[in-house]
């Protein structure tokens, strides 16, 4: 969905405002969800940085840079790779000033472990984290540095940005109630087998109505073994094991070549989320060298897909 005119703009320096909002919008190359809930509207951006910005926008040269980072790219965003820490941080401020103009203020970044936690930044509370997707409370200490581990996050607060990092993994933002309420998934396929998408939305007070998903390793890239293939099918619902079977291209050495992406919308339609309710896909992070990719190159750069409700 592409961003839409607020009606009822009436004074100039609001038609002023909103026409640099959306100037900027189309730099970052965010996608942008507007809908309607008891009579407000509420409009969701949402997007991905790549090796060197996000969009049209790229990160200034580093001219400090470490000799031997530049596996790290430009604008990796993640603490966890290796890469000068103070660089990265760098980068999330530039980021963070990227977005500040649409109303990004809050951010909720995470340790993500390919699992199925979700963390409810409003509320302090961590689902699924080895309870039994029992609510545990977080405490203030435990949401500083470092991050809450969790590979989802769901929020109804304006402003408040929720983050996904990956390099070849899929990140999938679902929209609930109009766009008042927002998930993001990290999922890679122990992730995504084990349920991550069904428990961000069950984490999400009102069901999904639109799905966007990331750039990830593509069809054609994603060698896997057996025991993946039969790990999906070991979970997929009698109507879905035809599908899910034509995800797994059998190669002549014995492993398979997966579609990451039509097994997220397999998920998402056990969600009812499904047809032009879902976009984004039909990347490939690992041949597309404007994506950071742990199977082309162990040692790199994350980019963060991100997603937040536009403030009032």
């Amino acid at each position: 969905m592409t961003a839409q005119p607020v009606s009822g703009v009436s004074s100039q320096s609001d038609q002023q405002q909103l026409a640099g909002q959306m100037g900027q919008v189309r730099q970052l190359g965010l996608g942008c969800f507007q809908g309607i809930h008891q009579d407000r509207t509420y409009r969701v951006y949402y997007g991905q940085t790549r090796v060197d910005g996000m969009g049209q926008w790229q990160c200034p040269p580093d001219e400090s840079s470490v000799p031997g980072h530049d596996c790290y790219g430009r604008f990796n965003l993640a603490l966890h790779v290796g890469d000068d820490p103070q660089r990265v941080q760098a980068n999330r401020l530039l980021l963070q000033q990227q977005l500040q103009p649409l109303g990004a203020s809050d951010w909720v970044w995470l340790n993500q472990v390919h699992g199925t936690a979700v963390y409810c930044p409003d509320t302090h509370q961590l689902i699924g984290a080895d309870s039994g997707m029992e609510p545990v409370s977080l405490s203030a200490a435990a949401l500083q540095t470092p991050a809450v581990t969790a590979d989802a996050s769901v929020t109804s607060r304006p402003g408040r940005v929720l983050t996904s990092l990956t390099a070849d993994c899929l990140p999938v933002v679902l929209v609930a109630a109009g766009g008042s309420i927002i998930g993001i998934a990290h999922a890679g396929w122990r992730g995504l087998q084990a349920g991550v998408i069904e428990q961000t939305a069950q984490a999400m007070p009102g069901e999904p109505v639109f799905g966007w998903l990331g750039a990830a390793i593509g069809p054609a890239s994603f060698e896997v073994g057996a025991e993946v293939r039969t790990a999906f099918l070991d979970v997929a619902l009698s109507a879905e094991v035809e599908a899910t079977q034509g995800c797994f291209q059998a190669q002549a050495n014995g492993s398979y070549l997966a579609d990451l992406y039509q097994l997220a919308r397999l998920r998402l339609a056990r969600l009812g989320v499904a047809g032009s309710q879902v976009l984004g896909g039909g990347y490939d992070t690992m041949t597309q060298k404007h994506y950071f990719s742990y199977r082309r190159q162990p040692v790199t750069g994350r980019m963060v897909s991100v997603a937040f409700i536009q403030p009032e």
